[in-house]
């Protein structure tokens, strides 16, 4: 938690002594200037963490969690073809993000339930309307196998969860539900800030079995 409110409040000075330089004379501007990276190194500092905490660690597997939570919702909205197009597309945007690449495998078939297939299929299928008779849910989810470090760049685990499908118009009074399983992983990535990069750590979800 302490953690959380370190890195806004560096932010939130950066931002400032920044925005300081741009009105003070030239005199003072190499000061600045100075000040200015040694609050930019603190930020860097601060988020560049060469390793997970516990804390961080379960912070997250929340993370992961909640995005799974979000697919569910996004692939709703993706399967109803009464929503405009435009913001189904999106839907996909957003659903592909959660993920490690577009060519994880998932066990999410909303018709044959127990076929495996990419998930750039699903979201394509999905989008064609395919699935339009369908209503997907996924929810009790809990951590199966907590994270663990692979490498410097990489934490791996393995949460378990619920997964429901109904068809329409009957919804929820046939619902078929199952348990699944999803990879998770924490990646170390490159982001960039100002006119410099810091190493983050990166959440995202892998195959979902």
């Amino acid at each position: 938690m302490k953690r959380q409110l370190t890195i806004p409040v560096l932010i939130v000075i950066y931002l400032i002594c920044s925005a300081r330089s741009c009105n003070d004379n030239e005199n003072s501007g190499l000061n600045e200037q100075h000040r200015i990276s040694l609050v930019r190194d603190s930020v860097k500092n601060a988020f560049e963490t060469a390793h997970l905490s516990d804390e961080a660690a379960h912070e997250t597997e929340m993370t992961a969690k909640q995005k799974l939570l979000d697919m569910s919702d996004y692939l709703r909205i993706l399967n109803d073809t009464s929503i405009d197009g435009m913001i189904r597309k999106k839907a996909v945007d957003m659903i592909r993000s959660l993920f490690l690449s577009e060519n994880v495998k998932l066990k999410l078939n909303p018709i044959r339930k127990e076929e495996v297939i990419p998930l750039k299929n699903l979201l394509s299928d999905g989008l064609s309307g395919k699935y339009a008779s369908t209503e997907i849910s996924m929810d009790s989810v809990l951590t199966f196998l907590p994270l663990r470090r692979i490498n410097d760049t990489l934490y791996a685990g393995k949460m378990h969860f619920q997964y429901g499908i109904a068809l329409k118009p009957e919804l929820r009074k046939h619902k078929r539900s199952s348990g699944r399983t999803v990879e998770i992983y924490s990646i170390r990535v490159k982001k960039a800030f100002g006119n410099d990069t810091v190493r983050v750590w990166s959440v995202c979800l892998g195959n979902i079995e």
